[in-house]
């Protein structure tokens, strides 16, 4: 009987052994996985700026160069309708300015 009580006991101290680093270590795999999930989001989000500045900086360059195209129509109109006043007045000087 002496032998049966040291072979149970002995299961018994092993399985609350076990029992209890399990708990431990269940709550270092939840940390780990906290520290893993925050070290995570923290990278992603620092990926997703990196590319965000990149796509600003060319919508800011498309915006310029729309800019710069409208400025460059706005001075090609002026000197059209300069040329059609021009045109206009030459016309107008003409024979069919007599009729």
């Amino acid at each position: 009987m002496t032998q049966v009580a040291i072979v149970t006991g002995g299961t018994r101290g092993i399985g609350a052994a076990t029992s209890i680093r399990l708990k431990e270590d269940g709550f270092e795999v939840v940390a780990g996985a906290l520290l893993f999930a925050v070290l995570g989001a923290w990278g992603v989000r620092r990926l997703d700026r990196f590319y965000q500045s990149g796509r600003r900086h060319d919508h800011f360059q498309r915006v310029f160069n729309f800019d710069r195209q409208l400025a460059q129509l706005d001075v090609d109109l002026e000197k059209r309708l300069k040329e059609l006043e021009e045109s206009l007045e030459e016309m107008s000087k003409g024979t069919l300015g007599k009729l």
